[in-house]
């Protein structure tokens, strides 16, 4: 039986699935399929990259300020530079997954690996995979069966984590072939149906953020509505993927 571990998108508390995988592998469990949309895809890519987790642990203090790279051109309202959408230009945290993952192809990994990506121009998923990620088909009332996600195979790791990571509005999007991507969490934030898909017959989900969407908005952000519209977004893009897992973290 082949056991896949899922990492959901959640921001800076992301970290925290190092140390479920650090906790599943002291137990005696080692995922052979790995998935993970936005701050999961890179501990997702980090680990099917043979980073250990020491390796890992050591490299999330590392990841700082000095690795965001604001698009200076916003301050000047003047200029006739196109301006991608984006507060971040996201061009120095990707040579930092370069960095980690030694700039290698995504086929290159060394365990089945999805990373979940959004297609901002149709709002398709787009699934990274290292291998044939086969897509389950989908029928609307009236429309003929089409795939569920969209598979890329040809991208560095670290180009499609820093896709995955995309999130609007903060970060620019990645420009792929004809594709403009986006988080992974605005169409699912938490891939467990990839990873079925890759081949496991038993997944287990590290979701951080999912459990708090529903009270943190209200206790602490009342007045940020987009934080609001964002927490529900991730919400739904989450909660049609918890009920495929066999275990929930």
């Amino acid at each position: 039986m082949k056991v896949g571990l899922t990492f959901a998108g959640g921001g800076a508390s992301g970290g925290a699935h190092i140390g479920v995988l650090q906790a599943l592998t002291e137990g005696g469990i080692h995922p052979e399929i790995v998935s993970g949309t936005s701050s999961g895809a890179m501990v997702a890519g980090l680990y099917a990259a043979g980073n250990s987790i020491e390796e890992m642990l050591r490299t999330l203090p590392t990841l700082n300020r000095r690795y965001l790279d604001p698009d200076t051109s916003l301050l000047t309202f003047w200029t006739k530079r196109e301006r991608r959408g984006g507060l971040l230009r996201g061009d120095r945290l990707e040579q930092f997954i370069h960095d980690k993952t030694k700039g290698i192809a995504l086929r290159d990994v060394q365990k089945p690996l999805a990373i979940i990506a959004t297609d901002m121009q149709n709002g398709r998923e787009v699934v990274f995979s290292s291998r044939t990620c086969p897509s389950p088909l989908i029928q609307a009332l009236g429309e003929r069966p089409s795939a569920l996600w969209d598979t890329e195979e040809e991208i560095t790791l670290a180009r499609a984590i820093r896709a995955s990571i995309s999130i609007p509005l903060v970060f620019q999007p990645v420009m792929f072939k004809d594709r403009i991507l986006a988080d992974g969490g605005l169409i699912d934030n938490c891939p467990v149906e990839p990873a079925r898909a890759l081949g496991a017959d038993f997944v287990i989900v590290s979701d951080t953020i999912t459990p708090f969407c529903s009270f943190l908005p209200a206790c602490l952000f009342v007045r940020a509505t987009s934080f609001n519209k964002w927490s529900i977004l991730v919400w739904h893009a989450t909660r049609h993927s918890l009920h495929k897992r066999q275990i929930f973290f």
